[in-house]
């Protein structure tokens, strides 16, 4: 006898509810009707972008509306229908319980930015003393799309068509970045780094994603085994509001907040490389035997991609620490940079260390750490070394520039003799062939 799903049916009923209360209250917010407070053509039309299109273009909701609507009632006439195995919606279920909660969060958001956008949200601007008015979109956006998208020549006192920004940020990162000047910032080529850094880590998400299709012996990819668990994307997640966070109270030139964020990103970092150094050290074995293509994805691509993020965020906050330090706890320019190129200098030689001799085994063929260091360090040298009259901290840029050239080359010398001479992962036991028995045994969140 066929059966329902009772947990699927509510889930298309409390979707079909929300998607009719979407509907009713859509069509309540396009004339301003209670308990809408004006027209969204209205307050589209006050907020005018040069990216927003001529008002008939929005006549499109109707039919966006209707598809939906007949997707609705497909979806629910399948309660009544049945095939050779049971009722349609679940006998097989094609549309699965992710989808209706997927779409309940995407109504409930739709929901949320009607209201918004009707009330105008408005934010105050802590940098300058005139308020800027603008709306705050629910909808995803790529993270650094907010971070890079400004409008130069905006004028808060006389906004027009040509330079209105409905954005989240009051001026650049570099115009912050100028205003806060250190001794410890190096020169504005330097932070081209950030497009490297973007890059990597968009090839390291398409690696992910492609794991979600891709299949070995054991089942997909990305989770047969779970080389990066779930802790890995949990930290992940956390970074990235973290450093949206940074972006904000940086923008507004909250420079202890902003110093706080930047310690929460390099945490978080630091926890991502535990966790992929982690499942490398559990599955390594297994992959370097069935799956060396993958090994190496994960070493150059995932590892050394979060690590390049880690290095030059370290560096960040090391700045930021900086400026702390001149601008709020009045230590003079060239103590606060010492004391931050100390820090630099300790935190080089005990990574070295480190990961010569009881990380070797986790991180070996991470390697991208000191390319980083030396780019930032050139990119000091370049501003802030005279080489007519040399500074304290001048001549301590340059000890640690040749510092990091040195130690990289040791370290290359070291990876290459211990990747011919004792390779990781020769010892491996029987058991350490079998993923399956690792990943009962390990605890949820690393596996």
């Amino acid at each position: 006898m066929a059966k329902h799903s009772v947990s699927l049916v509510l889930a298309i009923v409390l979707a079909s509810t929300l998607f009719i209360l979407t509907m009713v209250l859509s069509a309540l917010a396009a004339p301003g009707i209670h308990p809408f407070l004006s027209s969204t053509r209205n307050i589209s039309d006050e907020f005018v972008t040069q990216i927003t299109p001529s008002g008939w273009t929005f006549a499109i909701w109707p039919i966006i509306y209707t598809f939906l609507a007949l997707v609705l009632v497909y979806l629910i006439s399948g309660i009544f229908r049945k095939n050779a195995y049971g009722y349609v919606y679940c006998s097989p279920a094609v549309v699965p319980h992710g989808f209706f909660g997927a779409w309940c969060l995407n109504l409930a958001l739709n929901l949320g930015w009607l209201f918004l956008w009707d009330r105008k949200f408005i934010l105050e601007n802590f940098v300058i003393e005139k308020h800027v008015r603008f709306i705050l979109s629910i909808y995803p956006a790529v993270t650094w799309a907010l971070a890079g998208v400004f409008t130069k020549n905006y004028n808060a006192a006389s906004a027009t068509r040509n330079n209105t920004f409905i954005g989240l940020y009051t001026t650049t990162t570099a115009n912050v970045s100028a205003v806060f000047d250190t001794q410890l910032t190096p020169s504005g080529w330097t932070f081209n780094i950030w497009s490297v850094i973007y890059v990597w880590l968009t090839a390291m998400i398409i690696y992910i994603v492609a794991g979600l299709c891709r299949k070995n012996g054991y089942g997909y990819v990305y989770c047969s085994p779970a080389v990066l668990p779930y802790g890995f994307f949990i930290s992940w997640c956390l970074n990235l509001c973290f450093n949206i966070g940074w972006l904000l109270v940086w923008d507004r030139g909250l420079m202890i907040p902003a110093l706080v964020f930047l310690i929460l990103v390099i945490c978080t970092n630091y926890t991502m490389i535990c966790f992929i150094c982690h499942g490398l050290h559990i599955y390594g074995a297994w992959l370097k035997k069935y799956h060396k293509a993958d090994l190496w994805l994960l070493r150059v691509v995932v590892q050394n991609g979060v690590m390049i993020y880690t290095t030059w965020t370290t560096i960040a906050t090391l700045i930021n620490l900086t400026i702390v330090l001149t601008y709020e706890a009045k230590v003079s320019a060239t103590d606060a940079a010492t004391i931050s190129y100390s820090i630099l200098a300790v935190l080089l030689l005990v990574w070295f260390v480190l990961e010569n001799s009881v990380l070797d085994k986790h991180v070996r063929y991470i390697c991208i750490t000191y390319p980083v260091m030396i780019w930032a360090l050139s990119g000091n040298l370049d501003k802030n070394y005279d080489d007519k009259s040399p500074s304290r901290n001048g001549i301590f840029i340059a000890v640690l520039l040749a510092l990091a050239s040195v130690l990289f080359v040791t370290r290359l010398i070291l990876v290459l003799w211990r990747h011919v001479k004792q390779p990781l992962y020769e010892d491996a036991s029987p058991a350490a062939m079998e993923p399956r028995e690792i990943a009962q045994k390990q605890k949820k969140i690393y596996c």
